[in-house]
């Protein structure tokens, strides 16, 4: 099969498409997560509404089920790729180029580590681009991510039949 081949379709039926209740679901518990994620942030003054934990939204209130979703994704991931940006902007800088780099090493370590989280590998641009220090790695992203945790964890769990998490 020729490269330019491989662009047309194989004729495989489409996923199914949510329901209107995982949906219902989905835009409910991410809206009080982020509003929550709000009234934190202007409570203790610390960046809660990072645009990386807005995709974590996504992944945890509209597929909890998905490897993605789970807390070891979701805070391996979000540690891996904040830390590795930490490493290599304190020691190279912020250029475009080490963005680059850190954004790739950021998405091999999740896949080496079983903890990828794709918006995590936002997490590298945010960091250059907001002002920050070594403590980020703390708040927000670690007490981040374990409020969203909470959350998927209590939303999840009251809305029948979804179940949070599958593992650990």
């Amino acid at each position: 099969m020729s490269f330019l081949n491989r662009f047309k379709s194989l004729n495989l039926s489409l996923p199914e498409k949510a329901t209107p209740q995982q949906i219902a679901l989905a835009w409910f518990g991410s809206l009080a997560l982020l509003v929550i994620l709000f009234m934190l942030t202007r409570l203790f003054l610390v960046s809660f509404m990072l645009g990386s934990f807005a995709g974590t939204c996504a992944y945890i209130f509209g597929y909890p089920e998905q490897s993605f979703s789970q807390p070891r994704n979701i805070i391996g991931g979000h540690f891996i790729s904040a830390i590795i940006s930490l490493i290599l902007f304190s020691a190279l800088g912020t250029q475009v180029w080490i963005v680059c780099i850190a954004i790739s090493t950021s998405i091999a370590f999740m896949m080496y580590t079983g903890t990828m989280h794709p918006p995590a590998a936002a997490n590298p641009l945010i960091i250059v681009l907001t002002p920050t220090t070594w403590s980020i790695l703390f708040s927000p992203i670690l007490i981040g991510c374990l409020i969203i945790i909470g959350a998927g964890y209590i939303y999840n769990n009251l809305a029948n039949p979804r179940s949070y998490p599958k593992y650990w």
